[in-house]
């Protein structure tokens, strides 16, 4: 499922690439965590579903100006009006700790048709040492085939950062 995002501060045009072969989940990135960096992450989902959610954790690397290790929560719930989608991540960077941030990202979209869901978003950023940052927003997706187009509008409030 490719997405558009902007997670950190200064990222433009992040790309999230997510797939699945057997039973594990792999997701690739770039310019997610950090501008100018890429990480790889894997995960298998758990047996269990939690409150409704299925439950992912995920594993992962990230190479580029930002080094370190990704570890994520990815939970999710659909039925026939309603998508939601939580994602618990904590990053490492073991190049340079103080950048090394917790990121909470959660999604709830409305099935208007079978091909457009429309919703609210939000997203809180704490990085170590520093106080966190509540951002919330809009969503769209645009689904055709197996493709899913994902939007985000956000305000992030970088001055902040």
């Amino acid at each position: 499922m490719p997405t558009t995002c902007e997670p950190w501060p200064g990222n433009t045009n992040a790309l999230d690439d997510q797939s699945t072969i057997g039973s594990c989940s792999f997701e690739n990135r770039y310019n997610y965590e950090a501008a100018t960096s890429a990480s790889i992450n894997v995960g298998r989902p758990l047996n269990k579903t939690f409150a409704g959610f299925s439950i992912t954790p995920m594993l992962g690397l990230i190479v580029g100006d930002f080094k370190g290790i990704n570890t994520e929560i990815q939970a999710f719930h659909e039925n026939s009006k309603w998508y939601f989608s939580l994602d618990n991540q904590y990053v490492f960077e073991y190049a340079n700790v103080n950048r090394s941030f917790y990121y909470n990202w959660l999604v709830g979209r409305f099935k208007l048709t079978k091909f457009f869901r429309i919703g609210i978003t939000t997203q809180f950023t704490k990085p170590v040492n520093q106080r966190g940052v509540f951002d919330r927003g809009l969503t769209t997706s645009v689904l055709y085939d197996d493709f899913t187009f994902n939007i985000y509008y956000f305000n992030y409030e970088v001055h902040k950062r």
